[in-house]
């Protein structure tokens, strides 16, 4: 079974999508953001941070990017815990 970064339509989903804001709204920086996991699971082998980074990277090369016109950040929890 492929992993979703691995599939084309995806891929071509997010860029094509990309792609229509820019031409709408002219061409930015892109940064790519993703909800983050804790450094533990990273650390314990969880691949999510591998697959955010490959789906990032492959929209870029989709999009013609070069270093520097595009970066990842992941965000975790803001404000007030609850419980």
């Amino acid at each position: 079974m492929n992993q979703y970064w691995e599939e084309e339509r995806y891929i071509a989903a997010l860029a094509d999508s990309i792609a229509a804001h820019w031409q709408q709204h002219g061409r930015k920086y892109l940064v790519f953001s993703f909800h983050s996991i804790p450094k533990r699971y990273f650390l314990a082998g969880d691949p999510y941070h591998c697959f955010c980074r490959a789906t990032a990277r492959r929209v870029a090369e989709r999009l013609g990017l070069e270093t520097g016109e595009w970066s990842v950040g992941f965000q975790s929890r803001f404000g007030a815990r609850s419980g």
